[in-house]
């Protein structure tokens, strides 16, 4: 049933400890025999739901830090250290609000959550600037959303080149500004979510744009966006268009791909990217192919129980005014659950909760095999790049590979991936290396393991940089992962 894992009395003894139960307390699970986590319980006062700690090591050694409680059945309360960045934040169904410091660099992120429209706002602080950023939409139903944005950045010190005073007064150049980039811009779009098979998103947006050499103009850009899904197969898809300048330049992107389920176990996977620039034909070619064996039953996350069960609890939540977008992703349903969770109508929405909860875990894909094969040209770096990865799975409860088994859930997985880059013009190849390893102790508890070694570039060997290999240890706890 997916319920299983790799040690009950570890698992149960961390559960107990990050719940904030005394050890002698029995442990109230909802959903009864699979002992999932009360993922909808009120805290008392407050329970441990996610902690993070990791080590990077390349030049230096960063750590990171991260953790989040629940408070009572109202509110989450998070903090966050990851190297020099410190942040706090505080979220309830309504109202959501953070800061980070970074080396004097403040930001502070809000959002407000009403019936009939969503608005956020990001404002960072510089030492002699603001920037604002902002975004929201407007619910027309629980199939239809019209979407907005509006970015302003008051730095007017960006671009140019080096300062002959401050070269004089300093004794050397000052650092480098941002390179181009849009100090204001304003786009309007729409939202349609047909059931859970159909989905489309298409907006216009007007910036001016300031480049490196100081110089301003403005940027119209056109972009759209589907996924579409029916029962063994499913294809998504992105269109983007930008007219810049004048004389008009027009650059265009293109990215379409495929999934079909073939049999009960494999997928077959396909995608492309296409980019276009002015006196270029195409400037990148992308191109990628994957084959992926599953342990249990392939389920796509738009044709399965839980949609649908995720297409009734939210327009349900809609009809009580909590505005909640239909989503697919892990990371983002359980953030749905979260808010809802925390909500004043949390006591009778508990079950349904719940239920996605458990289709969520009933369903989940336990990949055991993949490899997945990339080929991409780059005309203006003059480069082809390819990529060729692969990974393996081990499964809990430990059986002979490739067993087919609905029990099965994901234990330990290794990826592995090599990445040719060859610049023909030189005579130069960059070889890039990445191995990641991660070891999910159980539904809420993963430890992960990455080194990357990035290569060499013809300019990073010209102006003698190389870049470090990099090795990450990362411990992640997440209730209702």
């Amino acid at each position: 049933m997916g319920a299983s894992v790799l040690s009950e009395p570890i698992g149960l003894l961390l559960a107990l400890l990050l719940s904030g139960q005394n050890l002698g307390e029995e442990p109230d699970y909802p959903l009864g025999k699979l002992g999932l986590p009360p993922v909808t319980d009120p805290a008392t006062p407050f329970r441990v739901v996610d902690l993070e700690a990791g080590v990077t090591k390349d030049r230096s050694t960063r750590t990171a830090f991260g953790a989040r409680l629940k408070l009572g059945a109202r509110a989450f309360f998070g903090v966050e250290g990851r190297g020099e960045r410190v942040g706090a934040f505080f979220d309830t169904q309504r109202l959501e609000l953070g800061f980070t410091e970074d080396e004097g660099r403040l930001d502070i992120v809000g959002s407000l959550r009403a019936p009939w429209f969503l608005v956020r706002v990001d404002a960072t602080r510089g030492e002699d600037f603001w920037a604002f950023e902002s975004d929201g939409s407007i619910r027309l139903s629980s199939d239809w959303e019209v979407l907005l944005s509006y970015a302003d950045d008051t730095n007017e010190t960006g671009g140019g080149p080096p300062s002959l005073e401050e070269f004089i007064d300093a004794g050397s150049l000052p650092p480098l500004e941002p390179p181009t980039r849009s100090i204001r811009s304003g786009s309007l779009g729409f939202l349609y979510q047909r059931a859970n098979d159909f989905e489309f998103e298409a907006d216009a947006r007007v910036s001016r744009v300031r480049t490196e050499a100081g110089f301003e103009f403005t940027r119209q850009q056109f972009s759209s966006a589907a996924v579409w899904n029916r029962r063994r197969f499913e294809i998504d898809g992105v269109v983007e268009l930008a007219h810049t300048g004048r004389p008009i330049r027009t650059e265009g992107r293109a990215e379409i791909g495929a999934a079909v389920q073939v049999g009960a176990h494999l997928l077959a996977t396909a995608r492309t990217i296409q980019e276009w620039q002015p006196d270029v034909e195409r400037s990148v070619r992308d191109y990628r192919v994957g084959l992926t064996f599953f342990g249990r039953r392939y389920r796509f996350a738009r044709a399965n129980a839980a949609a649908v069960k995720t297409l009734e609890l939210a327009r349900r939540v809609n009809e009580l005014g909590y505005n909640e977008r239909r989503v697919y992703d892990r990371d983002q349903l359980r953030a749905f659950r979260d808010r809802l969770a925390i909500s004043p109508a949390h006591r009778e929405l508990a079950d349904a909760i719940n239920k996605l909860y458990l289709a969520q875990v009933q369903e989940r894909n336990v990949p055991e095999l993949g490899v997945e094969l990339t080929h991409t040209t780059r005309e203006l770096e003059g480069s082809t790049t390819r990529g060729y990865r692969a990974f393996v799975g081990v499964p809990w409860p430990l059986h002979w590979p490739f067993v087919r088994d609905e029990a099965l859930v994901e234990f330990v997985r290794v990826d592995v991936l090599i990445e040719d880059e060859r610049f023909p013009s030189v005579g130069w190849t960059r070889r890039a290396y990445e191995v990641r390893a991660s070891v999910e102790l159980n539904r809420e508890h993963l430890v992960l393991f990455r080194w990357t070694d990035p290569g060499q570039t013809p300019e990073e060997l010209a102006l003698r940089i190389r870049r470090p290999r990099r090795f990450t240890i990362e411990y992640a706890y997440a209730l209702g992962r």
